[in-house]
């Protein structure tokens, strides 16, 4: 592929008519896009063959100690450093029970029954499915809080994932069909002819099923058209079966709203770490969660040293709705190594759970990142980008004060593709997340993962699921909520200032996902003053509830236009009493705040309506701001094009983070803010579309986008055009070669995904997960 683009020239009267020149007055190198083209691929080459030997953990062991942080020591992830020993006769293990299982050898009480090819023999139910057959179970009173994990055993010939569907009694007698299917769980599989166990968390079911708290239908049907199934069991095992194959390991546990990453620990078993204690203030913090509620655990740290031991935490649990965090002073043995004791105990055989336990001294040089996206957000109606009402002004100071990039692009249409980009620096095609219940491989490095793992404590709270943990990204986060609420209000709430106020005297990473002005628009009082002062206009638009409130029944574009803004001042005054809090507690000076969004807004553009394929300027085109006084310089604005996948190494450069061995598509944009208006022919970045050969390039003060659709490319300059609606007269040739690039880049992405997706990772969309994307209007 690159090699099409050697010795290729544009020809001098495109090149005229493309403004092909420097804003000094020199003229640019005829073959800068080429050139630009082929480096993104030879990038794109070293990284698929850097794929087949990425060790993620690896990478992370061997980054060295960041300079801001201090030392901090987690353990759990040193948890292959401890002794564990066992300190009673028995252990007892916290169960792995079924709670219903179909087992097919006839000894069922609940068969699974089809319309079509099934026969049951030798233990296993043999299946010959063809499009619109099911395998159904009814009749079941299955209530979600027992379980813990379905697992499966199975083989199929050629479906990708089997669907597991249910439903409420309810649901069934309004619709058996539509209700069943409404709510699920994706299971990827090996189509590969041989038998494999699944294993589905309980994360998949979240709080409750679909509609109501007991399922009575359950139905399974393989994604492929036909396929050649033979299953083995298909088991719901109750809350200790995720932690009884092992005494001890790490998972992600959520208790109230909170996920956090945590340490497991039979009963009885302790874990004995040699450590030397930091040198000034050194202190263990750590958060006591218990698995089942009103069993009592309790839960012991003992300090040993020459033969002598100290208690230095013992208390029982008896709740787990919510975690109990604590912080024990080892000012005492400062400077000294150190034998450090965690054991939890329980008659009942209960878990108990350390989360995020680490040991750590003040950090030698404050800093904090603070990621604020905005879902849904155009750059063009933020007025800090020329907006013709004041929509952004706490943002508008910011940008002042910071880096305006003005050709800022997402990297899709959508949150959940973007927002992968966002976090680890590829493509939308190197990480895999194309479709609505796709998750990402724990071989990825996300920046979370990476910033935690050099010493700062990391937080998110997120409001649109999308980018939260049904795909992958809760990675890295020490604590995640995906509960709050929607609307600023919510989220720059008492939550977000509690974990900012714990946090104050550590360095730390926080990421807030605002869901506005994602439709509907409907900003509150007194936020709909420029809709309410429009007043009674004539009907423009049809009516569509993803995008109208109720109250709006002859919906104008206009008035569309006036509620998106706003939302957005809304955002801004609540993000602006965030920024008041920083300021007072001391840490805004030393706080790298990020401003972008995910994606942008179709307005009626080309006849379209809110996020969607083609890439066109008003779905890719969003703002990116950066504000840290005295090292990012104030009142520039960065002409040169840059995107989603540049934000990462920009933050962990900025972090003081060696990202020379880490995996990225990206490349920091720190640079360019000494460049300010000069822009770097020697950058190209690329949006990515569904459909393959879809997609987006910008480059100078251009803009390529083909729709894979209408098999067509379209250029726009955006110095004359900034929303790409004037297309410019490209030749075929030129067609040609963005064409093949992007076909190229989309190739280059699947072989790093094929290469880094572990098909053990599991995808799971909750019942809760698919009624959220509802509301937003992303499922039917």
């Amino acid at each position: 592929m690159r090699n099409r683009f050697r010795g290729r020239r544009l020809i001098p009267g495109l090149l005229a008519a493309m403004g092909f020149a420097c804003s000094d007055g020199g003229e640019r190198d005829p073959r800068a896009l080429e050139n630009a083209m082929a480096a993104v691929l030879a990038r794109g080459d070293a990284l698929v063959a850097r794929a087949e030997r990425f060790d993620p953990q690896e990478r992370l062991v061997n980054l060295p100690r960041n300079a801001k942080t201090g030392r901090v020591f987690r353990f759990d992830d040193h948890l292959d450093q401890a002794r564990v020993r066992q300190e009673k006769d028995s252990v007892s293990r916290p169960g792995g029970e079924p709670v219903l299982s179909f087992e097919f050898d006839g000894s069922d009480a609940t068969p699974m029954r089809t319309a079509g090819n099934a026969v049951q023999e030798s233990g296993t139910l043999r299946w010959s499915f063809r499009a619109g057959d099911v395998l159904r179970a009814g009749g079941l009173s299955l209530r979600r809080d027992p379980i813990g994990e379905i697992r499966v055993r199975v083989k199929v010939e050629r479906s990708p994932a089997l669907l597991l569907s249910w439903s409420s009694e309810k649901a069934t007698a309004e619709s058996p069909a539509n209700r069943v299917r409404g709510a699920g769980t994706r299971i990827p599989i090996q189509p590969d002819g041989e038998f494999h166990e699944y294993r589905v968390p309980a994360s998949a079911l979240q709080r409750k099923w679909y509609l109501s708290e007991s399922m009575t239908t359950l139905e399974i049907v393989p994604e492929s058209e036909e396929d050649e199934i033979e299953l083995d069991f298909l088991r719901f095992l109750d809350k200790g079966a995720p932690y009884a194959d092992a005494a001890v390991g790490t998972r992600f546990v959520q208790r109230g709203a909170e996920l956090r990453k945590a340490i497991f620990a039979h009963s009885g078993v302790a874990l004995d770490y040699d450590v030397k204690i930091p040198t000034h203030s050194p202190e263990i913090r750590v958060g006591l969660g218990i698995l089942r509620d009103g069993e009592p655990v309790r839960f012991k740290i003992a300090l040993r040293k020459d033969g002598e031991s100290v208690t230095l935490l013992n208390r029982v649990s008896v709740r787990n709705s919510a975690w109990r965090d604590v912080a024990l002073d080892l000012s005492p043995w400062a400077g000294q190594r150190v034998r450090l004791v965690f054991r939890t105990d329980s008659g009942d055989g209960n878990l108990g759970f350390w989360a995020n336990p680490f040991l750590a001294e003040p950090p030698p040089e404050p800093f904090n990142v603070i990621v604020v996206l905005e879902d849904t957000l155009r750059a063009d109606h933020l007025s800090f980008y020329g907006h013709h009402r004041e929509t952004s002004p706490a943002k508008d100071r910011l940008a002042k004060a910071g880096v305006v990039f003005d050709r800022m692009f997402a990297t899709a249409s959508q949150t959940q593709r973007s927002c992968a980009s966002l976090m680890t620096s590829l493509y939308p095609s190197a990480t895999g997340l194309w479709r609505g219940q796709d998750r990402l491989s724990e071989r990825y490095l996300t920046l979370a993962e990476i910033l935690r793992h050099q010493g700062f404590a990391t937080g998110a709270f997120v409001q649109n699921p999308k980018a939260g943990r049904s795909v992958g990204l809760h990675q890295g986060f020490s604590l995640h909520n995906e509960e709050v609420a929607f609307g600023a209000d919510h989220l720059y709430g008492v939550e977000v200032e509690q974990w900012v106020y714990r946090h104050r005297d550590r360095n730390f990473f926080l990421y807030l996902h605002n869901i506005d002005p994602h439709g509907t628009y409907a900003p509150k009082a007194p936020f709909d003053r420029w809709f309410r002062e429009l007043g009674s206009v004539p009907r423009d638009v049809e009516r569509d509830d993803r995008l109208d409130p109720g109250f709006v029944q002859t919906p104008s574009r206009e008035g569309r236009l006036r509620r998106y803004d706003g939302e957005i001042l809304r955002n801004d005054h609540y993000l602006d009493r965030l920024l008041k809090r920083l300021e007072t507690l001391g840490i805004l000076d030393h706080t790298l705040i990020v401003f972008l969004s995910d994606h942008g807004e179709y307005m009626g553009e080309r006849g379209y309506w809110a996020h969607r394929d083609p890439v066109f300027v008003p779905v890719t085109r969003i703002p990116l701001l950066m504000h840290l006084p005295g090292r990012i310089p104030a009142g520039v604005r960065v002409s040169t094009p840059v995107s989603l996948v540049d934000v990462a190494p920009t933050i962990l450069e900025l972090a003081g983070v060696d990202t020379r061995s880490l995996f990225s598509q990206g490349r920091s944009v720190a640079n360019l803010w000494d460049e300010g208006d000069r822009v770097d022919d020697a950058r190209l970045v690329a949006s990515e579309e569904l459909a393959e050969g879809g997609g987006a390039i910008a480059f100078g003060r251009f803009y390529f986008a083909r729709d894979a659709a209408g098999r067509n490319v379209e250029g726009f300059d955006l110095a004359m055009d900034p929303n790409g609606v004037a297309p410019l007269d490209l030749d075929a040739e030129r067609k040609t070669q963005i064409s093949d690039f992007l076909l190229a880049i989309r190739r280059q992405g699947a072989s790093i995904s094929g290469t880094l997706a572990d098909r053990g990772d599991l995808v799971n969309a909750d019942p809760d997960y698919v009624e959220r994307l509802r509301a937003l209007g992303y499922a039917e």
